[in-house]
């Protein structure tokens, strides 16, 4: 069997892969490229560049690609997104943004990676264009998310997946599971694949919910996160309107549905990159990525090369 035919196997789960490749493909660029403003900070949360630099998280400021954001014990952070989504950054936690691009154009879409702790996100118009274009990866997961509002949280039993609507793909090497609105999903450390947990007293599904609820912290702002997601196509409408992308007379439905168009034509004419040049890319990026520059997030759990070492995992299968 070749490394084709095993990727192919998981077709699903390799485009999420390329799909994070391309939107990798230049860390100057990047660096560049606004993902969002913090909309709310309570409490110590601080921002890293791509060399280490440290600087505080205030209300108003920009957060970029190639940049984390890190919240101390108690602190939350809200940063509203380039695309009319939003980030909710929970207390004790550290996130990356590794690439963020909304210029529609066919590689359009944003890749996060929760090194700990925990998030949540309302995602905008770029989960709406493409489906999977907003990848989250985590210690043990990567998650594709559709037009979706979710709970998302990395501990030391493994990576945890609560859906509030809409959808997301969590998978690894060994398989993947949809969970939708109202359900939660766990990949444990050590576990082969990703498991769709039942609701039940005094199950794993009731812990988990007290689980996220502890995440949130005082959860003083949760009621604003729900604001933003009720009103998200308000917000997507202000998103495209700024950046001058809506044709006169075009609704955001009629901005979604010919972004789509357009993707699927060029995936047709054999315009966009191929899936191994994709690949080859993602390892090339997540080695120099790696290379001297990964830095132990706060809870001195290193932070591992999670893509590249999925990858790994498919051609040793061979």
């Amino acid at each position: 069997m070749t490394t084709i035919t095993l990727l192919r196997r998981h077709s699903l789960y390799s485009w999420m892969f390329c799909l994070v490749a391309s939107m990798c493909l230049s860390s100057a660029a990047a660096q560049a490229v606004v993902a969002g403003r913090f909309e709310r900070i309570d409490g110590t949360v601080a921002v890293l560049d791509a060399a280490g630099t440290q600087r505080p998280a205030v209300t108003g400021a920009t957060v970029g690609a190639g940049e984390r954001v890190e919240t101390q014990a108690g602190a939350t952070a809200h940063v509203a997104l380039a695309d009319g989504g939003l980030l909710v950054v929970r207390p004790d936690s550290t996130v990356a943004v590794l690439q963020y691009r909304t210029q529609a154009k066919p590689d359009d879409g944003a890749s996060l990676s929760l090194l700990r702790g925990a998030l949540r996100m309302v995602t905008g118009w770029l989960g709406k264009t493409q489906p999977r274009a907003v990848l989250i990866t985590t210690s043990t997961a990567t998650l594709g998310i559709r037009g979706t509002d979710f709970e998302l949280m990395d501990n030391m039993q493994g990576s945890h997946v609560h859906v509030v609507s809409g959808e997301v793909l969590m998978g690894n090497a060994s398989g993947e599971v949809s969970i939708r609105g109202g359900e939660i999903a766990s990949l444990l450390r050590g576990g082969e694949r990703p498991k769709l947990l039942q609701r039940g007293q005094g199950g794993a599904f009731d812990e988990l919910q007290g689980a996220f609820g502890n995440s949130r912290g005082s959860g003083r702002f949760e009621d604003l996160v729900a604001a933003h997601a009720n009103g998200i196509e308000k917000h997507i409408e202000a998103s495209l309107r700024e950046r001058g992308l809506l044709r006169p007379g075009e609704s955001v439905k009629d901005f979604v549905e010919r972004r789509r168009a357009d993707v699927d034509t060029l995936r047709r004419r054999g315009e966009l990159p191929s899936r191994d040049e994709l690949l080859e890319r993602m390892q090339d990026r997540r080695d120099s990525e790696t290379d001297g520059k990964a830095k132990a997030p706060t809870n001195d759990r290193p932070v591992r090369p999670v893509l590249r070492e999925k990858i790994e995992r498919l051609r040793l299968k061979n």
